[in-house]
């Protein structure tokens, strides 16, 4: 009697976190942390250092970014003039 094993394409519908897993291995590198900003109003500065990115932003700032995600181990900070600055992040 012959055993029949299901295909690869079978075994990862059958198990999504399987795909997932295959995906991330994809992008070892890849961060968390907020991607792609777009200053709508106001002015802005990031600085990204390893797993730390700076938001140095204008008093009313409005910005929009792809993502917003802040993983384990990172740090996203936003330094402002004073404690009666605002800024609007928009996803």
């Amino acid at each position: 009697m012959k055993i029949r094993r299901p295909s690869l394409r079978t075994q990862l519908v059958l198990q999504p976190s399987l795909l997932a897993l295959a995906l991330a291995s994809c992008f070892p590198s890849a961060l968390a942390n907020p991607l792609d900003p777009t200053v709508a109003n106001g002015s802005a500065v990031f600085q990204q250092h390893g797993a730390t990115l700076n938001v140095t932003n204008s008093p009313n700032a409005i910005i929009d970014w792809h993502s917003f995600s802040i993983g384990a181990g990172e740090v996203t900070r936003f330094i402002q003039q004073s404690s009666a600055s605002q800024v609007l992040n928009r996803v």
